[in-house]
């Protein structure tokens, strides 16, 4: 799930690398429209919705990976 995860941020970011720690913190190309499309690009990945509530704590790889593990 993690390279999944990582794929999608480096194709929505256009990043060559991402670490397992990366987080909308340490990126200055994480703003809010990429995380519109970081949501969208999850979204299709793993054929889920997020709810309006989980859509803010979608902020690194960890997060992200903790509420796509609670969907399945």
């Amino acid at each position: 799930m993690k390279e999944r995860i990582k794929s999608v941020l480096k194709r929505t970011l256009k990043l060559e690398n991402i670490t397992d720690d990366f987080s909308k913190e340490i990126s200055e190309k994480w703003d809010s429209l990429a995380q519109l499309n970081i949501v969208i690009e999850l979204e299709d990945e793993f054929k889920v919705s997020f709810t309006p509530e989980e859509i803010p704590l979608l902020v690194s790889i960890v997060e992200i990976e903790n509420i796509l593990f609670k969907k399945e």
